[in-house]
Order: structure tokens, then sequence, then C-alpha cells
């Protein structure tokens, strides 16, 4: 517990390896070397040490009886494959994401940022899932009771629960918080539900929409309690690359992965242009990829600054 792994370094070559195969580079070779990467690590999850949770709420450290009380006993399982771990007992070694995600006046943390900078998702990420699928409550907090009156605060009715803030989560709430940056909430970068959904965007990519895609998905829909993919809709390349790009958004939801996952697809200025609420400035095409910090250039003078920065 607190060292890299050997899987994790598994996982994160194949995800590096995917991220290379699309936007920018397009080195489509390395398609074939994530799945290898990919399918090892899902045939061998056993032998690395993971294996998927039985429930969507068993990833988190929350109690699933109460979805704003805390379950420390689920905070290391055997899902997780990196995390930053945080803690309150250590000056310091704690996380401000409580403070940051939990709605104004709601039970964790006391005051809360409640999404006040734009944080939040919105409703439309909630109207992706369907009714029954268990990752919904658990994603977004579409309303919560007030921790001293205990009137129900709807989000886009409540006058501090406003919908251009953004829908919280419950991923992140820490109800023994009492500071903004003593969080105990581990946060988590990489999961073992990721691997499946990424050997899912590779093999459609290699292979278009197989039966290998199909059980990859199936395996975390099936999980969620959601609908499993309907193997006769006549999916192409094409339109089960964005049905992937919203199965991650939807189990992956604040876990550092979107950004990313729109840039290998291409799909920044689409989601740009969707994002009206709270939107400020204009879509540039050279906001895709990051600056290179000075410091590296004036230390490899072959490095060239991405283009426009």
């Amino acid at each position: 517990t607190g060292w890299p792994t050997r899987g994790a370094a598994v996982f994160l070559l194949g995800k590096v390896y995917l991220q290379m195969a699309g936007l920018p580079l397009q080195d489509e070779s390395k398609l074939v070397l994530a799945k290898q990467k990919l399918q090892d690590l899902i045939d061998n999850q056993a032998e690395y040490g993971y294996e998927l949770m039985p429930k969507y709420i068993d990833v988190f450290p929350i109690s699933e009886d109460d979805l704003w009380q805390s379950d420390w006993s689920k905070e290391l399982n055997k899902e997780l494959i990196f995390v930053v771990q945080q803690t309150q007992s250590i000056d310091g070694h704690g996380t401000p994401m409580a403070f940051t995600f939990a709605p104004l006046n709601s039970p964790s943390t006391g005051v809360g940022n409640g999404g006040q900078h734009s944080l939040g998702m919105m409703g439309e990420f909630r109207d992706l899932f369907e009714p029954q699928d268990e990752r919904i409550d658990l994603s977004t907090v579409y309303s919560y009771p007030h921790r001293t009156t205990g009137d129900t605060c709807v989000w886009g009715e409540y006058s501090l629960y406003k919908t251009a803030w953004g829908m919280t989560t419950h991923k992140y709430l820490d109800p023994d918080q009492n500071g903004c940056c003593n969080g105990d909430n581990d946060m988590i970068r990489y999961r073992l539900a990721d691997a499946y959904l990424m050997l899912a965007e590779v093999e459609n990519e290699i292979n278009g929409p197989d039966a290998l895609v199909y059980d990859m998905l199936d395996v975390i829909r099936g999980r969620a309690k959601a609908s499993l993919t309907d193997r006769s809709a006549g999916w192409t390349k094409e339109t089960m690359r964005w049905d992937i790009l919203l199965e991650r958004t939807k189990e992956l939801s604040f876990e550092f992965q979107e950004l990313f996952d729109l840039r290998r697809m291409g799909y920044v200025e689409e989601t740009f242009n969707i994002n009206d609420v709270a939107k400020t400035g204009t879509y540039s095409s050279y906001m895709e990829l990051y600056p290179i910090p000075r410091e590296e250039i004036e230390r490899n003078t072959l490095v060239e600054q991405n283009p426009g920065w």
C-alpha cells in the first residue's frame, strides 16, 4: 500500500499507447501495443491483484445506506490501480476535493464550495443515465438535505445550488472534513474498469464493433444495472467510438480522464460548443494541447513549442 505496482505500470503503458494512437500523434501502430497490455491486465487481473468490485458504489468510500456518510473500509479496494492517498491525520496531507465539490449547506464538509467556479456537470450529464443505472445518484447530486433546516435543496431551484455552477458529485464528499484542505478521500486516478473501456476502444479502432467490444462494455454496463449494449443496432466504428466516450464519461466522471478522452478522440471543439451555460471565451484549436514549459525548451533546443503558444 502506498507504492506503484507492476500492474499499474502495465495499465499506464496501455493508456499511453492508446493516447499516442489518437490525436494529435495518430500513431495507429500503437493500437496493437495498447491491446496487448490491456488484454494482459484484464486476463491476468487476479495475478496482478485486481478485480472489479461487485457494485459501483463499492469502489468509493461511501456508505451504501446513506450517500452522505463515509465507509472508509472500502477506500483501498482491489479495483483501484493508482490513487493519490490523502489523510486528515497528518497536517498538509489532506485533500480539498470534498470542499470543492460539496454543495453549499450540504451534510458534507460544513460549508462547501458548491461548484461556484463551474466545477460541476451540466444537467445533460445526468440525463445520459438510464433511470435504473446505479451510477446516477453516486455520480451526481441532484438534491440534498440542508444541513441545518433539513429542507430539500434541488439543483437549479435552490438559490445556492445554481444551474450555472454545475451539478456536483458524491464521489469526494467527506462528512467529517472540517476545513478546506484536510479531507480523507483518496483521489482515484486509475482503476480496473478503465482498462475494460480502453480495451473496448482499442478493439473498436482496430476491428470495429466486434464481440470483444460488446463484451467489455457489457461488463461495465452490467455491473451498473444499465441496459446491455444492443448488438443488433448496426453500430459503425464511428458511432461506437462516440458511445464508448459516453460510457467512459458515465463510469469515470470526476476521475480526471475526460479531457484526455476528448483530445484523443477529437471531440474537444464539439464538446466546448455544447457547454453554453457558464462558458466564457471561444474555442481555439491550439488550446487542445498544453504549452510546453519554457524550462523544458531552454534545456533542450530541439524542443519546439506547440503551435499557437
